[in-house]
């Protein structure tokens, strides 16, 4: 069973339906995902697993996050690096995919300048494309259009085209 945030999870807003509202649902889907690979044992115990789930349910404040998402990535890394086992690297590239989709989340939710996170960003597709994943397609899982604005169009559009 291949672990992602569900299409039907993460809907396209509507006009009754604030931003607030939709990055809620997110992250709550986000906590779902992480709730759901908790269960493996193997994984739980895991330095990788448990800065995931602290980066994701307990978020730094502004001035901390980008460095917080910075050591939680660098760590599912290494764990995906030394990973033999190919259910084991499913569930950490999920939990990298689920710790950058809500750094994404927060950053366009906060409006800061996108310049302070295309570094961190950067080593996410550089990783991403050693490890042979599809930087399209994980971008295209964000599902940005739910959270787009015309105050953060570009600031998306530059994330899209940083994947693309």
């Amino acid at each position: 069973r291949e672990l992602s945030i569900q299409e039907s999870e993460i809907t396209e807003s509507t006009a009754s339906e604030g931003i607030d509202k939709q990055l809620r649902q997110r992250h709550d889907s986000y906590r779902k995902l992480i709730d759901e690979i908790e269960k493996d044992e193997a994984i739980n115990d895991n330095k990788a697993f448990n800065l995931t789930k602290v980066f994701v349910f307990f978020p730094k404040p502004k001035a901390a996050f980008t460095a917080n998402f910075e050591e939680t990535i660098q760590a599912l890394f290494a764990s995906i690096n030394r990973s033999k086992k190919e259910e084991q690297q499913q569930k950490l590239t999920a939990l990298l995919q689920t710790a950058t989709h809500f750094y994404l989340d927060k950053i366009i939710a906060a409006g800061e300048p996108i310049d302070n996170a295309t570094n961190a960003l950067a080593i996410v597709k550089d990783f991403m494309i050693k490890k042979g994943m599809n930087t399209s397609e994980f971008i295209a899982n964000w599902k940005s259009a739910a959270i787009e604005t015309d105050e953060n169009k570009t600031m998306i559009e530059v994330i899209q085209k940083l994947f693309s």
